[in-house]
């Protein structure tokens, strides 16, 4: 049995695709995702810095979720057979897996490495969990363990390493909940826009949960990749950063159209088609990425600098005047 799931519009990291391919089934999905998914956060890091869009917390109105440690789980009864019970309830499965078990991902046979995995269905003929997540090649896809495999992966770290390792324990099932509605709130989104143009650190929202983040936020997070190509001293770079600069650009012009097609707002087909064009050049800037990979050189380097350039200093232009329309409406 598999459990159904939708397209997620993010993979640049795979925990987004996990909760957002659940809850693309849902009919109110574009109400909530376009609400969210405005705002970019870049954390500092002494080599490589993070990149990714903000979010507060990882749940949403459309999703239930339960959390229950490993630990706990094998103190009562083992693990396979409850994950497989669980499956068969409709509950979908995010936990932390040693990737040495993982056939067809990078670190299979090779490095003991704690990292996220997807479970969402089971083969009761072939003994195996179907999953989902970034194979060897670094392509976002589904796949197949082994029962026995899985077992090891869920249960044996004690070689294992990675930022992941202090999670390890952790499992989250999570349930669409059909039930739930989610309106579209214009203004939630006109805030976002406003707190991504003018850097303003969205965690501030949240101080009553937590203390704010002392991180780099929205239009800012421009000059601190610059900065970071400016030290580089090697080819190698973090694809990833510009790969989520690249599904920013496709969200926020998805957005617009989402605006225009269904919710009656009076957008210029020609700042539609601007966002359009920043999604081409931010494709481009990770293609340039990839290219200094395989080339390694570091001229390529001044080709993506100059064209961070001309993204932040275009988006900043556009972004201004299509809230000034938004806001008017």
């Amino acid at each position: 049995m598999k459990l159904s799931l939708g397209d997620s519009p993010v993979i640049g990291y795979q925990h987004h695709a996990y909760r957002l391919s659940i809850m693309a089934q849902h009919t109110d999905f574009f109400n909530w995702f376009y609400c969210n998914y405005i705002q970019l956060v870049l954390v500092k890091r002494p080599y490589t810095p993070v990149l990714d869009f903000y979010e507060f917390q990882k749940s949403s109105p459309l999703l239930g979720e339960m959390y229950i440690p490993k630990s706990l789980i094998t103190k009562y009864t083992p693990l396979i057979p409850f994950l497989k019970d669980r499956l068969e309830e409709g509950k979908y499965i995010i936990t932390f897996a040693n990737e040495y078990y993982v056939p067809n991902r990078l670190n299979y046979q090779r490095r003991h490495n704690a990292h996220d995995i997807f479970l969402y269905g089971f083969d009761p003929q072939r003994d195996e969990f179907h999953i989902a997540g970034f194979n060897e090649n670094f392509l976002y896809n589904s796949g197949e363990v082994s029962s026995a495999l899985m077992e090891k992966a869920l249960l044996q770290f004690d070689q294992s390493k990675g930022d992941l390792i202090e999670w390890a324990d952790g499992m989250h099932f999570l349930d669409l909940k059909h039930s739930n509605t989610f309106t579209f709130d214009k203004r939630i989104m006109l805030e976002q826009m406003e707190e991504y143009l003018y850097s303003r650190n969205s965690s501030d929202r949240f101080r009553m949960y937590a203390n704010s983040a002392e991180n780099v936020f929205g239009l800012a997070v421009y000059d601190e990749v610059i900065d970071y190509l400016h030290n580089l001293r090697s080819h190698v770079t973090d694809v990833r950063i510009f790969h989520i600069l690249y599904e920013h650009k496709k969200v926020m012009h998805a957005r617009l159209r989402f605006l225009v097609e269904n919710k009656g707002v009076q957008l210029s087909l020609e700042h539609i088609d601007r966002y359009e064009q920043l999604a081409k050049q931010c494709l481009v800037l990770r293609n340039l990425c990839l290219r200094l990979h395989i080339s390694k050189q570091l001229e390529v380097v001044e080709r993506m600098i100059k064209l961070l350039d001309i993204i932040k200093e275009t988006e900043k232009e556009l972004l201004q005047e299509i809230i000034g329309d938004l806001a008017a409406q």
